[in-house]
């Protein structure tokens, strides 16, 4: 992947929208690994984290979202490399189209705070979500 002793960046967000039903927010389900996250991806060359963070929301989710508040960052390993990625609050801009990558992406499924943090399955995301939602309320 990078080299050793090389942080990974990435950003992404918590996608919620108002709903009759009350708020909704956004998980994907990532086909090779099998999970429920939230929409998230490395910056690329000369990209700010807030650009990537939009970027990736639209090609993971085919949704186009505007920046909200900033929720901090979440930091873990993979496969011994430091990860940071940076999340943001984020709602929809306007309709959503295609997922840019449906071989990444399988789908996406708009849910409560309540069903979206028990299908999520990474734990510091449920604890980025529950942050948003509180926050929301």
């Amino acid at each position: 992947m990078g080299e050793a002793g090389k942080e990974i960046v990435a950003a992404g967000g918590v996608v919620s929208r108002r709903t009759a039903r009350g708020r909704e927010y956004l998980v994907v389900h990532r086909r090779r690994y099998d999970d429920w996250t939230l929409p998230k991806g490395k910056l690329k060359a000369g990209e700010s984290p807030e650009q990537a963070a939009l970027r990736e929301v639209e090609e993971e989710t085919g949704c186009a979202v505007r920046l909200g508040e900033y929720l901090g960052e979440m930091r873990y390993e993979v496969r011994g490399v430091p990860k940071v990625v940076h999340l943001w609050r984020m709602e929809p801009a306007g309709p959503a189209g295609a997922i840019s990558d449906p071989e990444e992406v399988e789908s996406v499924s708009w849910l409560t705070a309540e069903e979206a943090l028990g299908r999520l399955t990474h734990a510091l995301e449920r604890e980025a979500l529950a942050r948003a939602a509180q926050a929301a309320e």
